[in-house]
């Protein structure tokens, strides 16, 4: 053996405590799968005849007394129903163009685990099949391997179960591969395929697609139950791994599913995903097809994260508790033709090239997605779309949009004196109506609540960043998980006006405001988690300046009212807001005339989260 295999084996052998694990596991329903929780003592089969290791070095060492066979492909060398049990390796075979084949055999440590089941190194025309594996350092090894197969073996309890290297024209099927560290390990494959396997529970990986693949197919395999030690691990990584094609797998209960990274040129397509905390994670991917895939029941769907010139199309996306797609930092993405069930689009990028992508025949809930990019002084129906984005628009209204259940309603971006009105928004997962790099905008007359859906809190209902001269009125903003109106963290609002709006039992504060000369009066405030304000901008204004501030559920009827933050502002002028629910109709002087229904206001208490970003506004006309 050479000394890096040796060394890659000795270390994993540090990592792993031999127990004895059997071949038949119990089985519990979840999510419509199967997942094995425990598992049965296995026994040796009775005919297996107890033998010692075996080494060939050449072809010329294919022994007639252990092997059978005249090596050509009609009658290639054979070795059978071998029960090898040891601590150092079980059969190494090197150096040889003779066809044989180990078949039906049982491989085994002792006390220690041995180096591997199965080394086949400088091989053609080699073939391992319905071979036991238990307990060893590497289940199955191959290094320069070429024209062979490795089918229907059970690999369990090892440091790592197929691991192979520079192979080419191979096929890998039928396994079953778990309670390992590593499930599947391949680099440097040529015209390979991997189908028809099976692995799970294992702790540091399901299968990893490494370096260099030219024309290789993973497909039909099942990946489930790798969440790992560090609950993290991926059912299928690509990493570095160009030309895989990745189809037609299921995966489920894994922490991600599908993890990429910096890898182009790869295709992934009708697989099934499902119970997965991510679904497809992808980090510097380009130039890549993501297609036909299923996702139910997980946290997020898809996420790109520094990707470039990828395809998303056909995809369909349900029951996704945080993000169904997210284009992050990423530019020049096809999204086309995919169905998104109580979840949409998030997209995000510090400059207007980050966001201008072709999205188009997209649906949410069943209604158009509305991707608008450079369009001016046009008004939008929103009735007839699930969510709506505006990206480097000019003078553009969105009116009268009933926007549920999503993954963001309305959202504004490298956009000029467009409008939102008279649109209620709701059940978002990951916020109401979002306002980014923009200036001159009106929200007005929207009713926004019961955002964010995600298992912790979000941004809530409205969500501003780098915004100036923008207008929020007349809103209502209650039971949003997170702020009612929030000011992330690095991306100030200047000379922004919130005046006239109800914003009430939210988890955070009602409103949280950076930047500076923004004026926040006329407003009904209550009854929010968090606190109903604050304020870590500068020369922000909470009152008219006359006799006008705002209302709060939190004022005792004396003095001035102080809002939490580092700016130490005051409202000179506040009202008392009674307990109830406030409403609408403005009076005639612009003050907020309150109505009140009989119940009180309540909150919910949940820990958050607050992206900062740091951004240089660039805008292209």
């Amino acid at each position: 053996m050479d000394r890096k295999v040796a060394v890659l084996a000795l270390t994993l052998s540090m990592l792993l405590a031999i127990s004895s694990v059997p071949l038949v596991g119990i089985l519990q329903q979840s999510g419509g799968h199967n997942v094995v929780l425990g598992t049965l003592m296995e026994s040796v089969p009775a005919d297996y005849v107890l033998a010692a290791p075996i080494l060939v070095t050449s072809d010329d060492e294919f022994n007639a007394t252990v092997w059978s066979g005249s090596g050509t492909e009609g009658d290639p060398y054979l070795v059978e129903n071998l029960n090898i049990t040891t601590d150092a390796g079980c059969v190494n075979v090197t150096n040889t163009t003779k066809h044989f084949e180990i078949r039906n055999c049982f491989f085994a440590s002792v006390s220690t685990p041995a180096l591997y089941g199965v080394i086949l190194r400088d091989v053609t025309n080699g073939a391992v099949r319905n071979c036991i594996i238990r307990g060893i350092n590497m289940g199955i090894a191959c290094y320069r391997f070429n024209n062979s197969i490795i089918s229907d073996n059970t690999i369990f309890n090892c440091s790592s179960g197929i691991q192979a290297d520079s192979i080419s024209n191979v096929t890998i099927s039928g396994n079953i591969v778990y309670n390992n560290l590593h499930g599947m390990w391949f680099s440097l494959t040529i015209n390979c395929d991997v189908v028809h396997n099976t692995v799970f529970n294992c702790t540091l990986g399901g299968v990893h697609l490494s370096v260099d693949t030219n024309i290789s197919r993973f497909a039909h395999n099942t990946v489930h139950s790798i969440k790992g030690s560090h609950g993290m691990e991926s059912g299928i990584q690509m990493a570095g791994s160009p030309g895989w094609i990745v189809e037609e797998n299921t995966l489920y209960d894994n922490y991600c599913s599908i993890n990429v990274l910096w890898v182009e040129d790869c295709f992934v397509k009708n697989n099934d995903i499902s119970n997965s905390t991510m679904g497809i994670d992808a980090y510097n991917v380009n130039s890549s097809v993501f297609e036909g895939n299923t996702f139910s029941d997980c946290r997020s769907a898809m996420n790109f994260y520094d990707c470039n010139d990828c395809v998303l199309s056909e995809n369909a996306l349900s029951g996704i508790d945080y993000r169904g797609i997210g284009i992050l930092d990423s530019t020049q993405f096809n999204v086309t033709g995919n169905s998104l069930d109580r979840c949409g689009i998030a997209i995000d990028g510090l400059t207007v090239l980050k966001w201008r992508h072709v999205v188009i025949d997209n649906t949410v809930n069943g209604k158009e997605l509305g991707y608008f990019v450079d369009e001016s002084d046009m008004v939008i129906d929103g009735a007839v779309y699930g969510a709506i984005y505006l990206v480097n628009c000019d003078g553009v209204t969105v009116q009268n949009g009933e926007f549920h259940n999503g993954s963001m309603g309305v959202c504004i971006a490298f956009s000029d004196h467009c409008e939102v009105v008279d649109c209620e928004v709701q059940g978002q997962l990951y916020g109401g109506i979002r306002l980014f790099y923009s200036e001159d905008c009106v929200l007005e007359r929207n009713i926004i609540h019961n955002n964010t859906r995600y298992w912790i809190e979000g941004y809530g209902g409205i969500d501003l960043g780098f915004v100036a001269n923008c207008r929020i009125t007349r809103n209502r903003i209650y039971w949003n998980l997170g702020y009612g109106i929030s000011v992330r963290h690095g991306m100030p609002a200047v000379n922004c006006t919130i005046v006239n709006n109800a914003i009430y039992n939210n988890s955070r504060y009602g409103i949280s405001i950076r930047g500076y000369e923004n004026t926040i009066h006329g407003n009904a405030i209550g009854w929010n988690e968090g606190g109903n304000a604050i304020d870590s901008g500068s020369d922000n204004t909470w009152d008219n300046g006359i006799d006008t501030g705002n209302w709060w559920s939190d004022y005792n009827g004396t003095g001035e009212y102080a809002i939490d933050g580092i700016a130490h502002s005051i409202d000179r002028y506040p009202n008392v807001l009674p307990n109830g629910t406030p409403s609408f109709p403005l009076d005639p002087i612009g003050g907020f005339s309150v109505e009140f229904l009989a119940i009180a206001g309540g909150s919910v208490i949940i820990a958050a989260i607050v992206l900062f970003i740091i951004f240089k506004r660039r805008r292209i006309p």
